[in-house]
């Protein structure tokens, strides 16, 4: 029994060794639903399944047959050899790729190489190669042309190949391949991208705008990462470039939120110019943007200090309203601070000094400055140390500005003679700007003197003989215009046209209308009214005259920016008997004035109406003109233009086109006549004497009844009030540049409105000897009004 038991229990133990080899323990769980395992079990490997749990990963079937294990993943006989094939095609591939991609590194690495040396300019073929390289499924060899890609972005005359070989749209799809994780990838991208079009390249900009680029930068300005940040605010700032349709693109809901958004978080020193680049683009109204910029002059980063001055003469040019603005944000006192700092850079003093130049023309900003402790002690300081010639035209904008509306207590600051000596120093890119400081301080007959004392005009004509050779003939031309303008406050004096005359200045005048093209108020404006100064100078006058200024004058007379200053100058010409004979010599003066009636500046035909009323005292002249028609321009204006001022010198210009054989009637002259026609006035109105005025003025030539119905419409318009005739006689003088004229209190003095209508012949004497014509004298008109008035024609007007 002993012995059964011991084999009994031996057979036991062999058939649970057994079970446990079969099934596993009595715990182990399925490898699929983790349950525990009991029945229906399948090993594969060390891992135990339900038979029905047991399914190939790939088709989900249940396994039947053989199970193959990879990657402990199950699978069947026929999905295990597909699976297979594939990563055999899969790793031949990579093996492709990496062949492929040896073959591309090398010549690029050869452009960067190239590149870097500045041995090799960009080519059609290195273009293609690097268009190919950026389409590149390697990673190395597409990084490699991104480089490639900056450097040759930076040269202007590279663009156009890179545009045509498509770079730039391979460029554009490398942003969906590349993540924040390689941001020295992304900043490439953009950076090369912003060099592309940051010239205004409209059919680029567009590009990147439809391409869905620009939507993928702006979502670069929530980066972590500064330098993306940078570039990003940087490039569509570039896509804003002289392109309205991508800055409206921006300023969309959504994407002006993300822009803003971005803006206003902190950020980095690196970051805040370029952001304030595009807000200056697209907001320059924007307080937080001038806030901001303003703020940054204060900053201890040179460039932030540089780069600033720079947008805010960006937001004053773009805005006008912005100049307030700026300067109620203490700005004059921010850059004058940097220009009395022993310790700015030079560079940081050169923009400040711009930027305060550009300001100071406004009369806020120079009120500003002059609140600054020794003002012009530090400006003329830095003229007189600086070597940068950029900062010292600076000094010399701003000590012009600052001369428009001093005092003369104030200038012996500005040290004048210092000044006048610099235009013997070798800077002719300078002298243009002197030359407008100088001229903006002869606005002082104080200082007028002391300059022609000292030579001063000596030194300007040599700058001019030595600028010739010096400079660019738009730089010639600029330093010529200041100096006219210089010859102009000179012209206001006598000595000062006396100089001009001995100094031959009138034939270097005339000579440079001869040599210009083109005529434009820029240029030739200061010459123009010279030339108009002179000619209150008898001798000054026919020297313009024999070297051919009128011609000159004429010639700009025609041109509708410089009509005014000319017709101005014209007027004063027409004083003289010579000048009126060559001013209606040929018919340059017939075709300035055909577009007479036309004119929508009534100042404009005023001044023209007031130049020929000046000639018809000449017979000669009044001649010509009657042929050329003159009258028939001038009547419709005398009945029908909208401005009292154009009528009235209309009327007065008919009256004298009218002169040329004009003789009064008989009744006219005899005393008799004159006492008859005063009764008939005051007293009974027979039907006799009624035709007998009649037939007076039926018996006028038609210059005499044209002359009379000229008097009609004085006398019309001289009724209404004296108030009238004082602001009628006011704009006369200003028109003519007289000082004196008779005040309102005083006309009001002499006719009260109950005697206006009898004695409209001296009003009408007066209105023209003290304004309308300095030829006239009241005892020559008077009469003859009272004539006409005695001879019944008055019933009649």
């Amino acid at each position: 029994n002993g012995e059964k038991k011991e084999k009994d229990r031996d057979k036991e133990k062999k058939k649970s060794q057994l079970k446990e080899f079969i099934i596993g323990p009595t715990l182990a769980r399925c490898g699929v639903c983790n349950q525990s395992l009991k029945k229906n079990i399948v090993q594969v490997g060390e891992n135990r399944y339900h038979r029905e749990c047991l399914k190939c990963f790939q088709c989900q079937m249940k396994i039947t047959g053989e199970v193959f294990n990879l990657n402990e993943r199950r699978y069947c006989k026929n999905c295990i050899e597909d699976v297979l094939q594939k990563r055999k095609q899969k790793q031949q591939k990579k093996r492709d790729n990496t062949k492929e991609a040896s073959v591309d590194e090398a010549p690029v690495q050869a452009i960067l190489s190239s590149l870097s040396q500045n041995q090799t300019p960009l080519n059609r073929e290195n273009a293609g190669t690097l268009s190919k390289a950026l389409s590149s499924s390697s990673s190395t060899t597409t990084q490699l042309a991104l480089s490639a890609l900056l450097r040759v972005s930076f040269i202007a005359s590279n663009h156009p190949l890179i545009i045509e070989t498509e770079m730039v749209q391979n460029a554009c799809k490398l942003f969906q391949k590349f993540t924040e994780n390689e941001p020295q990838a992304i900043q490439s991208l953009l950076w090369g991208l912003d060099n592309l079009i940051s010239t205004g390249n409209r059919d680029l900009q567009i590009l990147l705008l439809e391409n869905g680029t620009l939507s993928t930068v702006i979502s670069f300005l929530s980066s972590k990462t500064p330098a993306i940040q940078k570039h990003a605010f940087s490039l569509l700032y570039s896509a804003t470039l002289k392109n309205d349709t991508t800055r409206d693109f921006l300023l969309k809901g959504e994407n002006f939120k993300k822009i803003n958004e971005a803006g206003h978080q902190p950020l980095k020193d690196e970051v805040k110019i370029p952001s304030l680049w595009l807000f200056s683009r697209l907001r320059p109204q924007d307080p937080f943007v001038l806030d901001s910029t303003v703020a940054l002059l204060d900053s201890n980063i040179v460039d932030q200090v540089n780069e600033s001055t720079i947008i805010l003469t960006n937001l004053m040019i773009k805005d006008q309203t912005n100049v307030e603005k700026i300067l109620d944000r203490r700005l004059v006192d921010k850059l004058y601070k940097i220009l009395s700092s022993l310790q700015t850079e030079k560079e940081t003093l050169r923009k400040a000094g711009q930027l305060l130049a550009n300001v100071s023309h406004e009369p806020k900003a120079r009120e500003q400055l002059r609140k600054q402790s020794s003002l012009l002690k530090t400006l003329m300081s830095l003229t007189n140390t600086t070597t940068d010639q950029s900062l010292l035209s600076s000094l010399l904008l701003i000590l012009g500005n600052l001369a428009v509306d001093s005092s003369d207590t104030e200038l012996d600051g500005f040290q004048f003679p210092l000044l006048v000596s610099k235009l013997k120093e070798p800077i002719p890119t300078v002298h243009k700007t002197l030359l407008w400081t100088l001229a903006s301080l002869l606005n002082h007959d104080a200082l007028q003197k002391k300059f022609l004392d000292d030579g001063g005009l000596v030194l300007v004509l040599r700058t001019l003989e030595n600028s010739t050779q010096s400079l660019e003939p738009e730089e010639h031309l600029e330093l010529e215009v200041n100096a006219f303008l210089l010859f102009k406050r000179l012209s206001v004096v006598d000595r000062g046209r006396t100089e001009l005359l001995k100094r031959k200045v009138i034939p270097y005048i005339v000579e440079f209308f001869e040599s210009s093209k083109s005529l434009n108020e820029s240029n030739h404006t200061s010459a123009i009214e010279t030339l108009g100064n002179l000619a209150v100078d008898g001798t000054c006058l026919s020297a313009v005259v024999k070297s051919g200024g009128i011609s000159q004058l004429l010639r700009g007379a025609a041109t509708p920016s410089l009509a005014h200053a000319a017709v101005t100058a014209l007027i004063n010409y027409s004083m003289n008997e010579e000048s009126r004979r060559k001013l209606v010599k040929g018919d340059r003066f017939l075709r300035s004035t055909e577009d007479l009636p036309s004119s929508s500046d009534p100042k404009l035909v005023f001044k023209y109406l007031r130049l020929i009323t000046n000639l018809a005292i000449s017979n000669e002249a009044r001649k010509k003109l009657q042929i050329w028609g003159v009258v028939e321009i001038v009547q419709p204006l005398m009945n029908n233009h909208p401005s009292p001022f154009v009528r009235t010198q209309a009327t007065s210009c008919l009256v004298n086109l009218s002169f040329a054989c004009f003789d009064f009637p008989e009744p006219f002259k005899k005393k008799k006549n004159h006492k008859s026609a005063s009764k008939s006035v005051r007293g009974s109105k027979t039907t006799r004497e009624e035709e007998k005025t009649n037939e007076i003025i039926n018996n006028m030539s038609d210059s005499q009844k044209l002359r009379l119905v000229a008097l009609r419409k004085i006398i019309t318009l001289l009724e209404s009030s004296i108030a009238d005739l004082f602001v009628l006689s006011k704009n006369y003088c200003e028109t003519l540049g007289k000082s004196e004229i008779v005040s309102e209190e005083k006309l009001r003095g002499m006719f009260s409105i109950a005697d206006v209508t009898k004695n409209i012949h001296l009003v009408v004497a007066h209105l023209l000897s003290t304004s309308c014509s300095v030829w006239v004298s009241a005892d020559v008109v008077a009469p003859f009004f009272q004539q006409l008035l005695a001879g019944r024609i008055y019933r009649q007007v």
